[in-house]
């Protein structure tokens, strides 16, 4: 293994305890120890790789980050109407912080520590500006003659998400009747 590939594979083996321990117990009461003992490496290892517990807790919020903007962004991607694919992709990320635990507890680390980590607090605002331009073109659309007309089919029946049906085509799925004229 080429030393670059060892050290994130490092890297990662120190994050994986500590997204276990801040799940568990939250950053405040994890301790740098205990990641330690569960990773049974060195606390120069450790240290090597991160400089405190805010860093590691930093690295989780930009990974996980990156996994729900990542899903949110290829559901926006789509040829289906905005609006459409924004209703998607809330139900894909929903989705994704149930299911990954990376993701799920960045989430977490992000409500608990954005009012004093520039990471946890930027998260907030990338957010509002990737809503806010998938929003635009949503405004630009022809307007629906009724709002009903654009629920997807999926919300009259809660059990079958979008999330978890297979092949799921925002297109296939919603009935949109525009005004014409």
């Amino acid at each position: 293994m080429v030393p670059q590939a060892r050290s994130e594979a490092t890297r990662q083996k120190l994050l994986d305890p500590a997204i276990d321990l801040f799940s568990e117990v939250g950053y405040a009461t994890a301790g740098l120890g205990e990641i330690i003992e569960r990773v049974g490496m060195t606390k120069g290892a450790l240290y090597h790789h991160f400089d405190s517990k805010e860093a590691l807790a930093t690295a989780i919020i930009e990974q996980g980050t990156n996994l729900t903007r990542d899903a949110f962004h290829r559901v926006c991607q789509s040829s289906s109407p905005a609006l459409e694919n924004m209703i998607h992709g809330v139900f894909v990320v929903t989705d994704l912080l149930v299911s990954d635990k990376t993701a799920r507890t960045a989430e977490q680390l992000t409500r608990g520590l954005a009012e004093f980590n520039s990471t946890a607090s930027q998260v907030w605002s990338s957010r509002l500006d990737t809503i806010t331009a998938q929003a635009r073109p949503a405004a630009q659309a022809p307007k629906a003659t009724s709002a009903k007309a654009s629920i997807p089919a999926w919300s009259a029946n809660p059990s079958s998400t979008p999330c978890s049906a297979p092949n799921y085509s925002p297109r296939q799925q919603t009935a949109t009747i525009t005004s014409s004229g």
